[in-house]
């Protein structure tokens, strides 16, 4: 019994499952991304409609999957979250602005309690509410943050806010929303937060999917 035990410690451990939903709404046209991620230490991964990706923060690479056509890719994480970097300019115009996140006492129930809702001032102005679970407290939300950061990048405006976020709080942001001055609205929310056991192996490629350079991962996905 106590190999089986130690068997079981060496291929799995309790992480945590996220269910994440974004919208962005500019009049009558929305735009909705689904995605679900497992978080295990610094081990995330990522599936929806925008892609599978297994994000191996101490391995310094990423995995991308194609469940179609069975094959998988392997990246420098440094190298991609290089070009990532790279959207930042086009992605904000303004990187001295000033960032102001403030805590304020307004709660309400999500994903089962209170969130605390903090308010994000951009040169003074609110552009932007973020509901926070301040009793989830654990570093695979950091680390969730960081691999979404890295796959698809941030802006400087993000950046500042985050940074100023975690100075007031480790929670977790469960719901946040902006309207911009032109009038969309984004909306990303934590439909779902539970702790699950994660086999290692599902922070791995599939067993039986062929490895291929990605240059021919995506050609053959047409990008």
């Amino acid at each position: 019994m106590t190999g089986f035990l130690l068997v079981m410690t060496l291929t799995s451990a309790m992480g945590w499952h996220f269910s994440v939903s974004e919208s962005a709404r500019a009049g009558e046209n929305e735009a909705v991304t689904d995605y679900e991620a497992i978080v295990l230490g610094e081990k995330t991964r990522i599936t929806g409609n925008m892609g599978d990706f297994i994000i191996d923060i101490p391995g310094n690479r990423i995995f991308m999957t194609d469940p179609e056509r069975k094959v998988y890719t392997e990246v420098d994480l440094k190298a991609w979250s290089k070009a990532a970097e790279k959207m930042k300019s086009a992605m904000a115009a303004d990187t001295s602005a000033e960032v102001k996140v403030l805590r304020t006492s307004e709660k309400k129930e999500i994903l089962g309690k209170d969130a605390v809702k903090y308010n994000v001032l951009v040169n003074g102005s609110l552009e932007e509410e973020i509901w926070v679970r301040e009793d989830l407290k654990a570093e695979e939300f950091l680390t969730f943050e960081k691999s979404v950061g890295k796959i698809f990048g941030k802006s400087f405006i993000r950046e500042k806010i985050e940074k100023e976020l975690r100075r007031l709080t480790s929670g977790l942001p469960v719901l946040t929303r902006s309207i911009s001055k032109g009038g969309e609205i984004y909306t990303s929310e934590i439909k779902k937060a539970e702790r699950i056991n994660i086999e290692q192996k599902e922070l791995l490629p599939p067993a039986g999917f062929k490895k291929v350079s990605p240059e021919a991962f995506f050609r053959m996905r047409g990008e």
